[in-house]
């Protein structure tokens, strides 16, 4: 294995940090929120849709019974609720609110740790955005962010589309989960910017830039210890107990909720943990408890690669129009490996080898409008033009999150599935480029942060399958690199009252970037007891 490296392995490891690749491509490509036209012919001659009926063979273990919304809203009394925990208090919004419809602001205080009757109290930013409407449905739509520890309030344009369209009916909303910024406590570690510019220059050996890293963050995992934060406590479990407490505290009855990524696995925990409060639930892009996140990432990689690869090589035009990407890519990293290109910022500069190259296109292809550009992206370094990466690299360095609130639930839940040395064997048939980047560039780091991050690993019974009688709504792309369509049929096997849809077209986050999976989830939520029209789906394909 080779063991060359760079500097922007830890700040976009996996779901959390490829979040901000996608955020910028739909900014540069200027998504207009309808579906991305594909600009080649699908890979087969029939449409790739998978509809699912309810999955009525299983029977879960859940007592759990779909409840009719005929809830009625509480509400919020602001008389003696000073030491009611959990409680919404009203006030000023934590971050300039980039959509513009009506809204409140305000946070949710809950027990950092809910076994402990004086525990700290955290604070948590909360947008709701009124429905528009005199008579408004007394469930609203909480929205579950993915990455873990992402800055939801600095990314809510990204939902746009989708928030206007369900104002229309029900109240919209959104909060920042523990732990991530703007929350009180922030798990927030000063310098690690500086780190990944000194490091993207200095451009060191694996080994030694992966111990750099390690040993920052177990000097924050200590400051954050210092400063009274207990890290088992912003896990799943706990962002799902937040959840609920969110719609306890704001006086609904029940609530819709609508997860992504991360948040999909939130999403599984509340069903699992608190579904009396679930009305139906949206999940897009499933990142479900049994998915196997570090062995499966080689493997993922490559057939995000191959499929971009072979999308191309099936249609003549964007054949004419690009070439052979696959021998563009590979010849690409080679030449890095050997001579790696230089970007210079104000900042510093950025020494751009194969790995780094191969993280960039993989990060492009996590959403629909990043699967259009990495073509031009492929075909311009296939000439030695790196101009298009400009954007990309200092965007990665300000990641809109906390990576310490990504390690707490990783090392928790995820490393402790799996030995490193089954990770490396697991990545054995993948191509050697490709598995030298995911095992080297990104597990490796991750392994070791979490041999000092100190959390305890999870239950055994928290990675196993949700079981769930609960409304749900499944969606994922055809696409998707990182949470593939099979690990949402696996989170569907499992919901008794649920349906699965596939996009062709699609990546991660489909509502983000398809009009036809926001078509489907407003019909869902209007009765979630109906499997929702999917027309759509073979009508853009």
């Amino acid at each position: 294995m080779k063991l060359r490296g760079s500097m922007e392995i830890d700040l976009r490891s996996g779901i959390a940090g490829k979040l901000m690749v996608a955020v910028l491509m739909i900014a540069l490509l200027s998504c207009s929120g309808n579906d991305a036209p594909p600009t080649s012919s699908p890979t087969t001659s029939t449409p790739q849709v998978t509809v699912s009926e309810p999955l009525v063979t299983f029977t879960p273990q859940s007592t759990t019974t779909p409840v009719a919304a005929t809830s009625v809203q509480t509400p919020i009394s602001t008389e003696n609720a000073a030491k009611k925990i959990p409680r919404f208090e009203p006030g000023d919004c934590a971050a300039s609110v980039n959509i513009g419809l009506p809204h409140r602001c305000g946070w949710l205080v809950v027990p950092e740790d809910r076994t402990k009757q004086e525990a700290r109290h955290i604070r948590l930013p909360v947008v709701i955005f009124n429905a528009r409407t005199p008579d408004p449905q007394p469930d609203p739509v909480i929205y579950l962010t993915g990455g873990g520890g992402a800055d939801q309030m600095a990314m809510m344009s990204l939902y746009s589309d989708f928030v206007e369209e369900v104002v229309s009916e029900r109240d919209f909303i959104m909060y920042n989960q523990r732990g991530a910024p703007l929350t009180d406590p922030a798990l927030e570690c000063t310098g690690i910017g500086e780190l990944f510019w000194e490091l993207a220059e200095q451009h060191p050996p694996i080994e030694e830039r992966n111990m750099q890293l390690t040993e920052f963050w177990s000097q924050c995992r200590s400051d954050l210890a210092a400063r009274g934060i207990d890290l088992n406590m912003y896990s799943t479990s706990a962002n799902a107990a937040d959840a609920d407490d969110l719609r306890i505290a704001l006086g609904y009855d029940q609530a819709n909720y609508y997860g992504t990524s991360y948040g999909t696995r939130i999403g599984l925990f509340l069903l699992r943990d608190r579904s009396e409060g679930v009305r139906s639930i949206i999940l897009d892009s499933a990142y479900p408890p049994e998915a196997d996140y570090y062995t499966s990432y080689a493997l993922n990689v490559a057939a995000g690669l191959s499929a971009l690869f072979d999308e191309c090589n099936s249609d003549p035009a964007c054949v004419s129009r690009y070439g052979d990407l696959g021998t563009q890519f590979s010849e690409t990293v080679e030449r890095l490996e050997a001579e790696p290109q230089i970007i210079t910022y104000p900042e510093g500069d950025v020494v751009v080898d194969g790995d780094m190259y191969i993280d960039v296109i993989y990060a492009l292809l996590q959403s629909a409008p990043g699967r259009e550009g990495a073509r031009s992206f492929i075909k311009s370094a296939s000439k030695g033009d790196l101009e298009p990466f400009r954007p990309v690299y200092p965007a990665l360095f300000d990641y809109p999150g906390s990576m310490a609130v990504y390690y707490s639930f990783q090392c928790r839940e995820e490393v402790p599935k799996h030995s490193f040395d089954e990770v490396v064997a697991e990545a054995a048939g993948v191509p050697e480029q490709v598995r030298d980047y995911a095992v080297n560039f990104f597990a490796a780091l991750d392994y070791a942060v979490c041999t000092v991050w100190e959390v305890q690993p999870s239950d055994a019974s928290e990675i196993e399958p949700v079981q769930s009688d609960v409304p749900a709504l499944v969606l994922a792309g055809t696409f998707d690199p990182i949470t593939p369509a099979r690990w949402g049929r696996s989170a569907a096997e499992f919901l008794s009252s649920g349906w699965f849809f596939e996009f062709p077209g699609q990546s991660h986050g489909t509502m983000r970037t398809s009009a036809c999976a926001r078509e489907i989830a407003l019909a869902f939520l209007k009765d979630p007891s109906r499997m929702p029209d999917s027309t759509c789906i073979e009508e853009t394909n």
